[in-house]
């Protein structure tokens, strides 16, 4: 069984209740120390919303969020408190520290808001005349991501401090087992969970078609072999691989809840070849799709 699931079953609960969406940065790379943390958290480690999404498809732009970090960490290591900021796109965010041993290790955003819609779109503006982009395409993701801010830092405080020192504390367990935790600069760690993390996100955003390792490694912006390296050497396994379980996994939730044939699921999972998925569930879950459909619908009845 998968550790840390009240983490994801707490933002999810946050979520749906009060229609927040977070994001959570690792400044010190400890996410890539625990599969099963990173696993869980995987949703949360990028803003994937499609404004985001659609300013960071500018490799500069995607460059400057990342380095945008560095001066949230810098803020957070001064205010050691939540806070409240608009970032260079015109997002409104609060931040809260995750903290240990006075130490800033990541923050939690919560947002996404608007609260100075001419200072958004002048900075909107400024950003798509700079960098090429096209600003009513901006402007209209824009709107459909942020919205009205009804909360005040002593409300987001009190949902997620308490999810803060969690994290810290799983923080300090990992220092135990991995003492490379312990060391000064882990910056390049963390570059490497940005990375990861795009790439994950365009895998399940696609899973459902062909996906090219090219479209991968374009949409995290960096080379195929880097991308490669990343995946076997960080995440133990190939991106092939990788791209098959998450396409397998859907394919367990169709088998379960839909009355679907064996090759429509294959072909809604991203499979050409419904013999090829057959073979690739049965080696991943030890027994076939049919065997796997019967068992657990009957245990539902």
């Amino acid at each position: 069984m998968i550790k840390y699931t009240s983490i994801n079953k707490y933002l999810k609960y946050l979520s749906n209740e009060y229609k927040l969406t977070f994001c959570i940065n690792d400044f010190t790379g400890f996410l890539l120390s625990d599969p099963n943390l990173m696993s869980v958290l995987q949703p949360y480690m990028i803003h994937k919303n499609p404004f985001c999404l659609y300013v960071k498809s500018n490799k500069t732009l995607y460059k400057k969020c990342y380095k945008m970090r560095d001066r949230i960490l810098k803020k957070a290591e001064k205010a050691k408190d939540t806070f409240y900021g608009m970032c260079y796109c015109g997002v409104e965010e609060y931040v809260v520290p995750i903290i240990y041993d006075d130490n800033i290790i990541g923050v939690i955003y919560a947002g996404l808001f608007c609260t100075r819609e001419d200072e958004a779109t002048k900075r909107i503006k400024t950003v798509s005349k700079e960098y090429n982009m096209s600003n009513p395409l901006m402007l209209e993701k824009f709107k459909s991501t942020v919205r009205e801010n009804r909360f005040d830092t002593k409300f987001i405080t009190n949902v997620l401090e308490v999810l803060a020192e969690y994290i810290a504390h799983i923080y300090s367990t990992l220092l135990v087992s991995n003492k490379n935790l312990s060391e000064k600069n882990l910056k390049n760690r963390s570059g490497i969970n940005y990375i990861l993390s795009h790439a994950m996100e365009y895998i399940k955003q696609n899973y459902h078609s062909q996906i090219l390792v090219k479209d991968i490694a374009s949409f995290s912006h960096c080379s195929v072999s880097t991308l490669s390296h990343l995946f076997k050497k960080t995440l133990k396994i190939s991106i092939n691989s990788y791209i098959n379980k998450i396409r397998i996994e859907h394919a367990k939730k169709f088998l379960i809840e839909t009355d679907k044939s064996i090759s429509e699921i294959a072909v809604n999972v991203g499979f050409n070849d419904p013999n090829y998925f057959s073979n690739t569930f049965s080696k991943l879950n030890g027994m076939s799709p049919s065997s796997f459909k019967n068992k657990y619908q009957s245990s539902i009845k």
